[in-house]
């Protein structure tokens, strides 16, 4: 493992203690750090009561760690830390398993990404002041015991008077992850958002308060709220918008079908919320779209990881062209994205430029990576 949060004597494993080359390339290193750190209040100070509370240690400590990596790198990290969450929290298993989720539920599952991603659920829905009070409350209230889910809910409705019985219940307890389509049609001034999930004997409906981000000269967000199979939010817009980005803050755990027109999602990467940028970003590395991506990758003054997302894109579209332009960015998390993205070709025209970078670059872990392209 990385690293033991023994109280006020963390352990990690050796291979935090890298060269000054790979600062760049090894920022998993600080995440980790922070992580067992933040234990020493979430794990250490409040200890959860049984292994089917341990993302109270466990998703805590991971979600103060983004918060620690946002603190550097700014809000492009926060989403794109949580997004990463999402992904990795798609198996459908309960947080914290119960007698009856049948055999293997017993215990909590996926304690690190899905703890995370619920605590970012709640702070999308209580709000900042609202979600670090709760936050506070819930830490002085039972610091130096042992806690279970019940007890950090209860801090949360105590502070907000908000009843969230309903939230605990799907996302800790139960193991599904809601299956969303999302469409959008403007006609006559008025844009309609369509927001479905799917639902069956075996798969419960969900309570999702949703919002959707409308593109424009000045984009503006919208709230709605998901309590059956099927909701419509509508809002006047007098001219179509530009694009409509659904959950701009990530604070929705689901598997979601989204399509826009590829003018739609260009215009996206606009977005002043970095979770709709990367959402663009994504989308468009399944089309041929390539000269918007590579606009993002080729300008500096654009957040690495926004880059390095672009790079990847263009590696899953095979655009070899554009991705050789920008070998020599001084990024080197960056430049090792273009070069995996170039071992993506077909055709071998960047084997000359990849064998280069494997031989001179001054990054070992870029270096590695262009082996890997050969």
């Amino acid at each position: 493992y990385g690293g033991m949060e023994n109280t006020a004597a963390t352990i990690n494993s050796d291979n935090v203690v890298i060269a000054g080359d790979v600062l760049e390339t090894q920022d998993r290193i600080q995440s980790l750090v922070a992580h067992e750190l933040a234990h020493q209040w979430y794990g250490d100070y409040l200890t959860c009561r049984s292994w089917r509370d341990l993302w109270l240690n466990e998703g805590f400590a991971t979600f103060f760690a983004a918060d620690w990596m946002a603190r550097r790198d700014g809000p492009e990290r926060w989403a794109h830390t949580m997004l990463r969450n999402q992904q990795w929290s798609q198996t459908e298993r309960p947080l914290a398993g119960r007698f009856f989720h049948g055999e293997e539920a017993s215990d909590s599952y996926n304690v690190y990404a899905k703890g995370a991603t619920v605590l970012q659920m709640l702070r999308v829905l209580l709000g900042e002041e609202m979600f670090w009070e709760g936050i506070r409350h819930y830490t002085s209230t039972h610091a130096k015991s042992l806690v279970r889910t019940h007890d950090f809910r209860e801090s949360l409705e105590q502070v907000s008077g908000r009843e969230l019985g309903w939230f605990f219940q799907q996302w800790v307890e139960l193991p599904h992850v809601p299956r969303l389509s999302v469409s959008n049609r403007w006609a006559d001034g008025t844009l309609t958002v369509t927001v479905r999930q799917a639902t069956s004997e075996s798969r419960p409906r969900y309570t999702i308060p949703f919002e959707v981000e409308v593109g424009g000269v000045t984009p503006t967000v919208h709230s709605g709220l998901l309590v059956d199979g099927k909701t419509q939010l509508q809002i006047s817009v007098p001219e179509p918008p530009s694009y409509v980005a659904f959950d701009p803050q990530a604070g929705i755990l689901s598997e979601l079908e989204y399509n826009q027109e590829n003018e739609a999602w260009i215009a996206q990467l606009q977005s002043p919320s970095p979770a709709a940028v990367f959402r663009a970003i994504d989308a468009l590395a399944e089309t041929d779209e390539s000269a918007a991506l590579a606009g993002i990758l080729g300008d500096d003054s654009v957040h690495f990881l926004m880059r390095i997302e672009a790079a990847r894109a263009l590696g899953k579209q095979r655009s070899t062209d554009r991705l050789l332009a920008h070998t020599a960015v001084a990024h080197a998390g960056v430049r090792r994205a273009v070069v995996i993205g170039l071992g993506s070709g077909t055709d071998g025209s960047a084997v000359a430029v990849i064998e280069r970078m494997f031989r001179k670059d001054s990054n070992p872990d870029v270096r590695a990576a262009a082996l890997g392209a050969l």
